[in-house]
């Protein structure tokens, strides 16, 4: 395959991120890594559900808004 058409411009942004980043492009990511980010988008995604379902009971809900129904607020966690 030859190269895509924005390899020109954001080739040289990838390199910089990766260089800002400290990644090595042509090393493979841990096992461990990969189970840390997966545990913390899990985490992540948890935390979400539960403060939409009870935003309604928060202390400071100016617009006093309820809780999302169970269904839409596990849609919008794993969406996210």
């Amino acid at each position: 395959m030859g190269p895509a058409p924005g390899d020109r411009v954001f080739l040289r942004v990838e390199r910089y991120i990766y260089r800002l980043c400290r990644i090595d492009p042509a090393t493979e990511q841990r096992w461990t890594t990969y189970a840390y980010t997966l545990l913390g988008s899990a985490s992540s995604r948890s935390w979400v559900y539960v403060l939409q379902r009870v935003q309604g009971s928060l202390p400071v809900n100016p617009a006093e808004l309820s809780a999302v129904v169970p269904h839409l607020s596990f849609n919008t966690a794993v969406s996210s």
